[in-house]
């Protein structure tokens, strides 16, 4: 059953990212932190997310040969 909880974790990231970056991008028009520094932080967290998101999915297709 790995592959399920493997997907609830992802589905905690997603949601973690989701509520983040609105977060991050109100802090950027506070102007608490520079502006591309911040939004280069929000890419490279999307880019982590995508990884993440591919990897698990082909994780779960591995071994599985219905």
């Amino acid at each position: 059953m790995a592959p399920m909880n493997l997907t609830k974790i992802m589905t905690l990231f997603a949601a973690l990212f989701m509520t983040a970056s609105p977060a991050l991008a109100q802090s950027v028009k506070l102007g608490k932190a520079p502006q591309g520094q911040m939004w280069l932080y929000i890419l490279i967290a999307l880019f982590m997310t995508g990884l993440i998101v591919a990897g698990s999915f082909l994780w779960s297709k591995r071994g599985h040969h219905d």
